[in-house]
């Protein structure tokens, strides 16, 4: 990935403030972080931690829209796909486009594409043969506007507990 998109990634979610994914038993602010999928662990070892927000998706599809997002990139990774039977048509859908470019990003499993949520995007419809599964980096700016009203609660003595990366 471009570091053109990872710093930014980086810097967005320093201003946000919102503490990065960790998972139970790791060291917190030590770099890098796994994911077990299938059997299969998948390490990031120079990644500080994985984005605040994530979503799995299996079997997408999305007519175009935008999204809201406090950063200029958001990253899908297909960790994923298989085509079973009798091929239909010569591209089995599941697709990412952004529309603005006119750009069809075919899928394939270990695939990484940077995007800007922004901008006009979906996926196509797939192909019922079609099996694909992946991860979505998002920055949304509702779980940001959430994050702040939740930590101004706090400021106020209202009862929420916020940890930070380093465990503070």
């Amino acid at each position: 990935m471009p570091l053109e998109i990872t710093d930014h990634i980086e810097t967005a979610m320093t201003e946000a403030g919102i503490p990065s994914m960790y998972i139970e038993g790791e060291q917190r602010g030590t770099p890098g972080y796994s994911i077990p999928i299938k059997g299969k662990i998948y390490t990031f070892q120079t990644a500080r931690r994985s984005p605040s927000e994530a979503y799995l998706a299996k079997d997408y599809i999305s007519p175009s829209h935008s999204d809201k997002s406090y950063a200029e990139f958001a990253i899908f990774w297909e960790v994923f796909r298989s085509y079973t039977g009798i091929m239909t048509r010569e591209c089995p859908g599941g697709t990412f486009v952004d529309i603005g470019l006119k750009v069809r990003v075919l899928g394939a499993a270990d695939t990484v594409c940077a995007f800007k949520p922004e901008y006009l995007h979906g996926t196509t419809l797939a192909d019922c043969n079609l099996k694909q599964s992946g991860m979505v980096f998002a920055f949304s700016s509702h779980i940001k506007e959430a994050f702040e009203e939740a930590r101004e609660e706090a400021e106020k003595g209202v009862l929420i507990h916020i940890t930070s990366d380093d465990g503070h």
